[in-house]
């Protein structure tokens, strides 16, 4: 189906029925072979998820003045590391990579990294490769998923697996560690211990590996989408230096 009219684009939005995400192979090696997470579910699955996902987010501060302190910190802790690389030449490729997953799992975990950790930095780069191999339009593997058994590499499938395999382990550990210091009787600190509370409460259709798959999801969509847009930002304003300079007097006048 196409759709090429404002009207018919207007209706399509708000139909339910062609409310639908991907379901194809290539997305489900990414939670164990199966529809988990947020990004590629819908129906009633979905919106319980979501409902549940934002309702937590809020609470840990999301769209309040906590989340706006940890910005500020985060912005405040990129500036000091591009003055820090002022006197060379860098790379904008991954400048903002740490800041936006520290926001992002500072509400995840409850705890941010050191632009230096190289367990971090390691994560980041899999993270870009992993976008890099994602086939959104669906390809071989969505097609005919059995030939990974008979192609691996050239179907993109080892590929997939390899970049991965940093995010499933990192997540892996991380939770573990929670689920090992978790209080049932203490007030949820963190997205991961609030998801957790509701899986030992036997609540459906909370279950670990789901938890795991939200925690894909907004570790992938919640860092990587971030950091690029910030980075075009800059490429632009590169390009266009009236805009640069409108941003900075925006900046001085609201911010000091």
């Amino acid at each position: 189906m196409i759709v090429s009219s404002r009207d018919g684009i207007r209706e399509v939005y708000t139909r339910d029925d062609l409310n639908g995400r991907p379901n194809g192979f290539f997305f489900r090696v990414r939670t164990f072979e199966k529809r988990l997470g947020i990004v590629f579910t819908d129906g009633t699955f979905w919106e319980n998820q979501r409902r549940f996902s934002m309702t937590t987010l809020k609470h840990l501060g999301v769209g309040k003045f906590s989340m706006v302190q940890h910005i500020e910190h985060e912005a405040a802790e990129l500036v000091r590391e591009f003055t820090r690389k002022s006197d060379s030449t860098f790379s904008m490729h991954n400048a903002f990579d740490i800041s936006g997953l520290n926001l992002m799992w500072v509400l995840l975990k409850g705890e941010r990294f050191e632009p230096t950790d190289q367990r971090l930095i390691d994560l980041v780069a899999a993270v870009h490769k992993n976008f890099q191999v994602l086939d959104m339009s669906g390809g071989i593997l969505n097609l005919f998923p059995f030939v990974r058994h008979i192609m691996p590499v050239r179907s993109g499938y080892k590929e997939l697996v390899d970049t991965m395999n940093p995010i499933w382990d990192f997540l892996a550990e991380e939770i573990e560690k929670l689920k090992k210091s978790f209080d049932p009787r203490n007030e949820s600190q963190c997205f991961i211990e609030a998801y957790y509370r509701e899986v030992i409460n036997r609540r459906e259709p909370f279950s670990e590996e789901q938890l795991f798959g939200i925690c894909i999801d907004f570790f992938q969509a919640g860092s990587e989408t971030t950091s690029n847009s910030l980075r075009f930002a800059m490429l632009y304003m590169l390009h266009y230096p009236e805009i640069m300079q409108k941003a900075q007097r925006e900046l001085l006048s609201i911010v000091g």
